[in-house]
C-alpha cells in the first residue's frame, strides 16, 4: 500500500541519494586529477553505501497501489513512475559506487598505483562516470519538476503527520514531510538540511559536530555490522552444503496415495492393528521407528510423509511452530558423505541455520568461533554433532527429524547414528501394516485381466490377500511377483495355474528374484554376463544425460546396435517406425534379461528418446568402443581367473 508516509519515505531517499550523488563525484574527481585521495573519502563512501542500501530497501518495500479515498489514476501512474525512477536510480549509482571505489582503491595504494588510477580514469572510467552522472542529473531535473505535485497532496502529506507512524520518523523525515505539506517541492527546499549536513562532510569532517558524527557513525556501525552477520551466514552454510545433500530424496518416486494413505488412518487396518503415527505426530513423545525389510516401501513413505500437509498440521498439535528436516543415507551415492553421519549433520545444520537465522546469530554469540569457518573440512564430526544437538535444544524452536536409510549407513557408524537418535526403546513400527498398500497395488494391477481369469470373487480375492502377506511388508517382492504373473497371463496360463504359481513363490525376495531369472534365462552363462553388464551400467551411468536409452542399447545389445549402424550408414537416418520397433524391441530384451529390475522411463520425455538423435549416434559408437574394451578386459581377468 502506497501511504503517505511511505510514498515521501522514497522521494526523500531519491532525492538524498541525487543530491549526495553530485557532490560524491565532484571529490572523486578531485582525487582522479591529482591522484590523491581526499581527506574523509573513506567515511563519504560508507555514508554513500548506506544511503544506496536504504534506497534499494526502500524501492523493493515500495507498492505504488493507491487505497486511500483520495488516489487518483493520475497519482498511480506518478507513483508507479516514481518507482521506475528509484529503480533506475539504485542501478545506475550501485554502477558508480562500483567504479568510484575500483579507483579509488587503486589511488590509495601507493604513488605508483596512484598514477594508475589518473590513466585508469582519464583514458576509461571518465567517459562511464560521465555517463552515469548525466543519467542521475536526468533523475534530478524530473524530481524538480511538477512531476512531485502528482505524487503526493499536501492534504495527504498533512493528514500524515497526524498518523502514529509519523511520531516515530527521524526529525529529517518529519521536516521533509513539514515542508511537503507547506507546498514545497523541490530539492533544495526539500532536503536542504540533509544537503547541508552532506555538504559539510564531503568539505570537512570537522565542521560537523560530534553528535551527527556519532550518530552517522552508529548507523553505519549497524548496517556494516548487518553485513557482517549475513557474510557470516553465508560462509557457514557453504561450509556445511554439498551438491548430493536431496540427491536420494529427489531420485524416490512420488508414492500413489491410496498405496500410503493408511498412515494417517486412525481406524483400526485389516489385521487388526492400528497405526499409531497420527497420535506420534501430535504427542511430545521422542521417536517414531518406521522399520521393515528392503524394498518394502519405507522411503517412499518417508518421502510422502513430508510432503504432505497433513504432517505439519498434526505436529501443530504439539507444539508450534516447527521446523521439519530430513536426511536421506544412501549407500548408492556418489559422494561419500551421503552414507556417513557427517554427510547426515552437515545436511540438518544446513537445513536448520538455512531455515532460521535467528538460530545462527544465537550459536555464533555462544561459539564464535564458527565465524571462521571457511570450508568443510574446517568441521570435525565432533563438532558437527555438537552444534547440531545444541540447535535443537534450543528452548525457542520445535523441530521433526526424518532420517530415511539407517541401515545404508557406513557400518562404522552405525552405533554413532543410534546415539544421535536417541535410546531406542519399544517403538511403533509398520512391521505387516504395509499390507492394505501392497493388495491395493496388486488389484490396481490386475484389474484389467480379472475377466480373462473367469475367477470366483471370493476366490481371487483370497488371492489378492495371499499375494500381500506372502510379500511380507516387502513391496519389491510384489512387484517382481505380479510382473512374473501378468507374464503368465499373457502367456494364457489358466486361473489354477495362477494359484499354483502364486503358492510356489519363494518368500525371500533374493530367493524370488533367481526363480524369476532361472525361467526366464535359460542360457545360464551368456544371459548372465548380458545382465551383469546391464547392472554395472545402470550402478556407474545411471544419472548419464538425456541419451541414456540410446547409450544403453549400444553397449548392452549386439544386434540392435549392428541394425542401427546398418540404418545409418544406408539410410543416413532412421525413421519414427524404425525407433519404435527397436525401442519396443530393446525394452522388452532389457525387461527380461533383469527380470523387470531394469525398465526405461518414458515418463521423462516426450516420446521415446531414440528419434531425433541419428546426428550423436556416431559419437555414442565412440563411447561405447571405450566402454566396450573395458568389458572384455574385465570378461579377460574373470576367464585367467577362473582357469587358474
Amino acid at each position: 500500500m502506497a501511504d503517505p508516509i511511505s510514498t515521501l519515505s522514497l522521494v526523500a531517499n531519491v532525492m538524498q541519494v541525487v543530491a549526495f550523488t553530485g557532490d560524491f563525484i565532484r571529490l572523486c574527481r578531485t582525487t582522479f586529477e591529482d591522484g590523491t585521495p581526499e581527506p574523509g573519502a573513506a567515511s563519504n563512501a560508507a555514508h554513500f553505501a548506506a544511503l544506496l542500501s536504504t534506497l534499494r530497501d526502500n524501492t523493493s518495500n515500495f507498492d505504488p497501489v493507491l487505497t486511500d479515498a483520495e488516489g487518483s489514476n493520475e497519482t498511480l501512474q506518478a507513483r508507479s513512475r516514481l518507482k521506475i525512477l528509484a529503480s533506475d536510480l539504485a542501478r545506475d549509482t550501485k554502477e558508480l559506487q562500483r567504479v568510484l571505489g575500483k579507483v579509488t582503491t587503486t589511488a590509495s595504494s601507493g604513488t605508483s598505483s596512484r598514477l594508475k588510477a589518473v590513466l585508469a580514469y582519464k583514458f576509461y572510467y571518465k567517459g562511464l562516470i560521465a555517463s552515469l552522472e548525466k543519467r542521475i542529473d536526468g533523475t534530478r531535473n524530473v524530481m524538480n519538476s511538477e512531476f512531485l505535485s502528482r505524487i503526493c497532496s499536501s492534504t495527504q502529506a498533512a493528514h500524515a503527520r497526524s498518523e502514529e507512524r509519523y511520531t516515530g520518523l527521524n526529525d529529517d523525515m518529519k521536516l521533509f514531510i513539514d515542508r511537503w505539506s507547506d507546498g514545497r517541492r523541490t530539492i533544495s527546499e526539500l532536503v536542504s538540511a540533509e544537503a547541508q549536513a552532506t555538504r559539510a562532510l564531503v568539505t570537512s569532517e570537522a565542521v560537523q559536530t560530534r553528535g551527527r558524527i556519532d550518530l552517522l557513525e552508529t548507523r553505519l556501525v549497524t548496517r556494516s555490522s548487518r553485513h557482517q552477520a549475513e557474510e557470516a551466514r553465508r560462509r557457514v552454510l557453504s561450509t556445511l552444503w554439498f551438491r548430493e545433500m536431496n540427491e536420494r530424496e529427489n531420485k524416490i518416486e512420488e508414492a500413489s496415495d491410496e498405496t500410503v494413505e493408511w498412515v494417517f488412518s486412525e481406524e483400526p487396518l485389516a489385521d487388526g492393528e492400528k497405526c499409531r503415527f497420527v497420535e506420534w505426530l501430535k504427542s511430545d513423545r521422542s521417536v517414531f521407528w518406521i522399520s521393515g525389510k528392503p524394498g518394502s516401501g519405507k522411503s517412499t513413505l518417508m518421502k510422502f510423509l513430508l510432503r504432505d500437509s497433513r504432517t505439519t498440521e498434526y505436529l501443530g498439535t504439539w507444539k508450534t511452530p516447527v521446523q521439519i528436516c530430513r536426511f536421506f543415507f544412501f549407500e548408492l551415492g556418489s559422494n561419500a558423505l551421503q552414507k556417513q553421519l557427517r554427510g547426515c549433520c552437515r545436511t540438518l545444520l544446513h537445513q536448520i541455520l538455512d531455515g532460521n537465522p535467528t538460530i545462527l546469530e544465537t550459536m555464533l554469540q555462544k561459539r564464535p568461533e564458527l565465524s571462521k569457518k571457511l570450508s568443510e573440512y574446517d568441521w570435525s564430526l565432533r563438532e558437527l554433532s555438537g552444534v547440531l544437538q545444541e540447535c535443537l535444544s534450543l528452548g525457542h524452536w520445535a523441530f521433526c527429524l526424518f532420517l530415511d536409510g539407517l541401515d545404508e549407513i557406513v557400518s562404522e557408524e552405525r552405533d554413532a547414528i543410534v546415539k544421535l537418535v536417541g535410546s531406542l526403546r519399544r517403538l511403533p513400527t509398520v512391521k505387516d501394516l504395509t499390507y492394505n498398500a501392497i493388495r491395493t497395488y496388486a488389484e490396481d494391477r490386475l484389474k484389467e485381466h480379472v475377466d480373462y481369469l473367469q475367477a470366483p470373487d471370493k476366490s481371487y480375492q483370497q488371492f489378492l490377500s495371499d499375494l500381500a502377506w506372502r510379500s511380507e511388508g516387502v513391496f519389491l517382492w510384489a512387484v517382481i511377483a505380479i510382473k512374473d504373473l501378468l507374464r503368465s497371463m499373457h502367456n494364457l496360463d489358466t486361473w489354477p495355474m495362477l494359484c499354483k504359481q502364486l503358492e510356489e513363490f519363494p518368500p525371500s525376495l533374493n530367493d524370488l528374484y533367481k526363480q524369476m531369472w532361472n525361467k526366464q534365462n535359460e542360457d545360464w552363462p551368456r544371459f548372465k554376463e548380458e545382465a551383469a553388464e546391464i547392472f554395472w551400467l545402470v550402478l556407474n551411468f545411471g544419472d548419464w544425460h538425456v541419451l541414456r536409452e540410446l547409450h544403453y542399447l549400444v553397449a548392452t545389445h549386439q544386434e540392435l546396435r549392428t541394425e542401427l549402424q546398418r540404418l545409418v550408414t544406408i539410410q543416413g537416418y532412421y525413421s519414427s517406425e524404425d525407433e519404435m520397433r527397436i525401442s519396443e524391441t530393446y525394452e522388452a530384451w532389457l525387461s527380461a534379461r533383469s527380470c523387470g529390475l531394469v525398465e526405461i522411463d518414458l515418463g521423462l520425455y516426450l516420446g521415446r528418446v531414440l528419434l531425433g538423435w541419428t546426428a550423436a549416434l556416431r559419437t555414442v559408437l565412440a563411447e561405447y568402443a571405450r566402454l566396450h574394451n573395458t568389458f572384455e578386459r574385465i570378461r579377460d581377468r574373470r576367464r585367467r581367473n577362473t582357469s587358474g
